[in-house]
Formats: structure tokens, C-alpha cells, sequence
């Protein structure tokens, strides 16, 4: 297939670029800058859609949590690949949403549990679902949701807990876990959720909302012992303090039948490929932390 992808350029982008080519599709990339680049109104889109089989919709802004404001443009933004899709004929959409909508707790989650997204990320995503539900019943169209579990990879440049994790122990330094944790919270690698997108895309008539989980849930000690052992770092600082975050994992049973996606890799198994891929790295830099 042809296949366009918003936010192309980004971390998962590249994942799901290169998986797509792997398994012959054509890729039309769309980014604010570069090649395709686009606004992403609908008459910028309009003009990337004109032969295009199917959409993998990605692009998104990452606020800092506080306000629903700082999300807004990524609601009109998906509905505007919505539309130019509807203009261009289009129906085969694939939209990129999180595991965030659910609440949280000591329950695994299934598509029928109801959404209840406790953080304005998680809402604005919930959002674009619901638009794409919108789509589907209104306007015939085949837009599949995958509920992401936490993504992680090679070479993100930001200081999430995972990546800072990774980086630290790399370089042999203490990996700092503020308390014994219990929270267990369920991770995929971004070369499994890159495989999940593509199968999606793949089920052309296909409709509706899908768990795209990992192999495990884990705390974050037990993240940071993994993480340790696959890069023989021996330091680990374990904290006092009250956690603060609560657990988060979902069943992805839906998505194993509909679409023939299981995840490939644990945990360990992804930071040891990750690990290979840092020692080829010059520098394995730690980023000044915010």
C-alpha cells in the first residue's frame, strides 16, 4: 500500500516508517519540516492525500500536563487528517492513542472498561477517539485506535525515567529509584508497537479501538534492576519516599484475534538490542535533567 504518516519524523515515526518498508509498503512521510512538510490544515493535507491507500496518524504535541489548552491543536489536528481523509476517499486510518485513557489501578483493562483518563494528555487522546468513532458511524470509514502501553526504544532524546535509566547506567552511574515500588506499569517497545501499527493498517476493513500491550508490567525498581543487569551497572540508590504513580496494564487479547498482533520482545530482551545499539553510539550522553 501507499501509505501516509503524520508525524513521521518523531520517535515512534521511524519505528513504524521502518516497518513498514521491511514488508514492501510506499511511504509518503509528513512532518512540520522536511520533505512533505505540512501545516497539517486540511487543504495542506489535501495535497499529500490524492493517491494515498491508507493513513497512519501519529503527529502530536506533548505539553507539559497542566492544561487542556496545551492540547487542543492536536484535537483539530486529528480531525483535519479525518477529513482530508473523507475528501481524498480514504478510509483505511490507523490513529495513535495511549493506554492513559484508562484510569489506573489494579485491574487489567479491556476495550469495554470505560475510558477514564486522569491526565489532559490522556484526554486529549480519549478526544481523538471519540472523532474517530465519529468518523466511523458517520461517515463509513475504517479508523482503528490503538491504545498504546508506555513506549520505549533506542536513542529518545528527552529524560523520561526509562530513557534517563538507560543512559545512567551506560555510563556506570547510580540509577535513583525514589522508593520500593510496587506500581507495576505495562511497557512496549517501540519495535512491537511499530509492528501492532502495521497490522492495524494492514486489516484495511477493520474498525474500532485495540490494546496494543507489551510481554509485561513491571515496577519501576524492577525496571531499573533489568535495565542494570543487561549493562552490568552495579549502582542502585533505593529511595524512602511515598510512590507516586499507580499501576497501569491492559489485556491486548482483542488485538491478537482482530489483527494477529502479539508482542516479539520482553523487556529485557529490547534493552539488550538497545544496548547493542548504545555501544556504537561515539558518546551516550545523559541530558541535563529539568
Amino acid at each position: 500500500m501507499k501509505i501516509a504518516i503524520s508525524g513521521v519524523t518523531g520517535f515512534l515515526g521511524q519505528y513504524v516508517q521502518k516497518e513498514l518498508e521491511k514488508y514492501g509498503h510506499e511511504i509518503i512521510g509528513l512532518s512540520r519540516k522536511g520533505k512533505n512538510s505540512t501545516n497539517y490544515t486540511v487543504e495542506s493535507l489535501d495535497l499529500f492525500f490524492k493517491d494515498v491507500d491508507a493513513i497512519i496518524h501519529l503527529a502530536a504535541q506533548r505539553g507539559s500536563g497542566g492544561s487542556i489548552s496545551e492540547y487542543l491543536e492536536n484535537i483539530t489536528l486529528t480531525q483535519n487528517i479525518f477529513e482530508a481523509a473523507r475528501n481524498n476517499n480514504i478510509k483505511n486510518i490507523v490513529y495513535a492513542s495511549t493506554i492513559s485513557v484508562y484510569k489506573g489501578g489494579n485491574h487489567i483493562y479491556t476495550e469495554t472498561d470505560k475510558a477514564e483518563p486522569m491526565t489532559m494528555y490522556g484526554i486529549s487522546k480519549y478526544m481523538g477517539e471519540l472523532l474517530g468513532n465519529y468518523y466511523n458511524e458517520k461517515h463509513n470509514m475504517y479508523i482503528k485506535s490503538l491504545r498504546l502501553a508506555h513506549i520505549f526504544g533506542f536513542n529518545e532524546k528527552n529524560n523520561y525515567m526509562i530513557n534517563l535509566f538507560m543512559r545512567k547506567a551506560f555510563n556506570h552511574e547510580t540509577l535513583e529509584v525514589l522508593c520500593q515500588s510496587k506500581a507495576k506499569r505495562e511497557m512496549i517497545y517501540a519495535k512491537d508497537a511499530a509492528a501492532g501499527i502495521r497490522k492495524a493498517v494492514e486489516a484495511k476493513e477493520i474498525s474500532g479501538t485495540f490494546n496494543i500491550g507489551g510481554q509485561a508490567a513491571l515496577t519501576n525498581l524492577e525496571i531499573a534492576k533489568i535495565i542494570n543487569r543487561v549493562m552490568k551497572n552495579n549502582n542502585l540508590k533505593v529511595g524512602i519516599e511515598k510512590e507516586s504513580i499507580i499501576s497501569s496494564y491492559m489485556s491486548s487479547r482483542k488485538a491478537d484475534i482482530k489483527l494477529k498482533y502479539q508482542p516479539q520482545y520482553s523487556f529485557e530482551q529490547a534493552i539488550e538490542e538497545i544496548y547493542k545499539e548504545m555501544q556504537k553510539l561515539k558518546t551516550v550522553p545523559i541530558y541535563i535533567q529539568r
